[in-house]
């Protein structure tokens, strides 16, 4: 391999050399968009594109070759499980772009993405044996397989939250995933199989581009909501720098950082359709025949409140009234959509270094018992400003937490619904409840931090399909 070699980070100053894709939009450029694949013709010029440039790169034993994308993946397969993986895989499918439309003469090219999530299956580009996009070596029963379903029966791992997640929970820590990684990400390269399963082998598989292109719509549909509520993004993961790619030329592509990726305009593209899923996971609604359009008609609300005395411990559980659970779970056609959300108090001082987790709890007629994460917080408490007052700006507290009256009592934010309807719509259950626990994040002889109460507020919303 030839034009292309490895080499380590030269600091975030290495960025200035680039200019391209911080200058992409000057002179009113139109932004490039990424389409879903679904949707386009086998005959669409970016497919075709994109086709022309695989046969080229596949002959090809320098920098711009198919095996070469394969090397950068498999050197560098530790930016997985950390919070460089959203913006190091969205730096592989932007130089991958360049590339493509450098070799295949179409300057416009944008890569197209696949939203498994849309339709739970396989789009049928990728099935077609005569299809450039199609790969031998994946799973057999890909024709037939529902990956929305499917991960409903699995039912573990975090869900990642696009429209309400915090910053650590959606993109991750330095050394931890985030949910968006750990959820369908990770479970869609274990169904597809074949090279998508191993990170040393997955972009010798065409979907891994189609799958990562998702992967970035969905986190450009987290930073536009995350940035519209204010949410402030650490330095560190923002300085991160990367240039370890190949540029459109086969050489060392010039340094990019977190900050200069952070939005797609600044890459100058866009996707079509902003990402439509509250929870990334969650069950799209299934339209009944010939309806096409879903409209809301009518909303119940639902409040509970359960509270201890200070010092009783965790686990603190709520269960849903009856009536809730049982309409969920004869809700065959998803009429109804359930949303709420819910606060942990506690009157604990010694809350620093711990965890409060809020999972839903399903109790099976057969006596057993499983349960989804809802959320996962870990609490900073700094200074305490005194009764009635709020945490200080420039403390880095997690969204939503808040301090009452109460002496020295926090509140934590969470949010809550789709793990509930799927509770329900599985199998019948004897009770699903909602419940907080806490454990210490490091190893401690004390006993866990006690929670003094659990509040939801649930909205049942009825739709109608026309």
């Amino acid at each position: 391999m030839t034009g292309w070699t490895r080499r380590g980070a030269i600091g975030a100053a290495g960025a200035l050399a680039l200019g391209g894709p911080a200058l992409a939009q000057t002179g009113g450029t139109p932004l490039r968009v990424r389409r879903d694949v679904a949707k386009l013709p086998p005959n669409d010029p970016d497919l075709a594109a994109l086709a022309r440039a695989m046969r080229l790169m596949n002959a090809r034993g320098d920098g711009l070759s198919w095996q070469t994308q394969i090397d950068i993946h498999a050197t560098y397969w530790g930016q997985h499980g950390t919070w460089r993986f959203l913006p190091w895989h969205r730096c592989q499918i932007y130089w991958f772009e360049r590339i493509v439309a450098q070799l295949s003469g179409k300057a416009d090219f944008a890569m197209p993405y696949w939203d498994w999530q849309a339709t739970g299956r396989l789009a049928p580009v990728f099935l077609d044996p005569s299809s450039p996009f199609y790969h031998a070596p994946r799973n057999p029963n890909l024709a037939s397989f529902d990956f929305v379903r499917s991960r409903e029966q699995l039912w573990n791992g975090d869900w990642a939250n696009v429209f309400q997640g915090s910053f650590n929970a959606f993109a991750g820590f330095v050394g931890d995933s985030g949910a968006v990684e750990t959820s369908g990400h990770s479970y869609v390269h274990v169904m597809v199989g074949g090279d998508m399963g191993d990170p040393a082998t997955a972009p010798r598989d065409p979907l891994f581009f189609f799958h990562h292109a998702n992967i970035d719509r969905v986190w450009a549909a987290w930073q536009s909501r995350a940035e519209a509520r204010g949410v402030i993004f650490d330095d560190a993961w923002l300085a991160e720098p990367f240039d370890m790619f190949a540029d459109e030329r086969g050489s060392n592509a010039p340094t990019l950082t977190t900050a200069d990726v952070r939005a797609t305009a600044m890459l100058g593209y866009r996707y079509d359709l902003d990402y439509p899923f509250q929870w990334f996971d969650e069950r799209p609604p299934t339209a009944p025949a010939g309806k096409t359009r879903r409209t809301a008609v009518g909303t119940k609300p639902y409040r509970f409140t359960l509270s201890a005395d200070p010092g009783v411990g965790a686990p603190l559980r709520l269960p849903l009234p009856a009536d809730l659970v049982a309409l969920l779970a004869s809700d065959q056609s998803q009429r109804f959509q359930v949303s709420g959300v819910g606060h942990v108090r506690t009157t604990d001082m010694q809350v620093a270094g711990s965890a409060f987790q809020i999972d839903v709890q399903r109790i099976r007629k057969d006596g057993s018992t499983d349960s989804a994460p809802v959320a996962f917080v870990l609490p900073f408490i700094g200074p305490h400003p005194g009764p009635a007052t709020t945490q200080p700006a420039a403390a880095p507290a997690m969204p939503g937490m808040e301090m009452s009256a109460g002496p020295h009592e926090h509140s934590f934010l969470f949010n809550v619904g789709p793990e509930i309807y799927d509770a329900t719509g599985k199998e019948a259950a004897v009770e699903i409840a909602v419940t907080a626990s806490t454990r210490w994040v490091k190893t401690s002889t004390d006993p866990a931090p006690t929670i003094s109460g659990l509040e939801l507020d649930l909205t049942l919303t009825e739709y109608a399909w026309t």
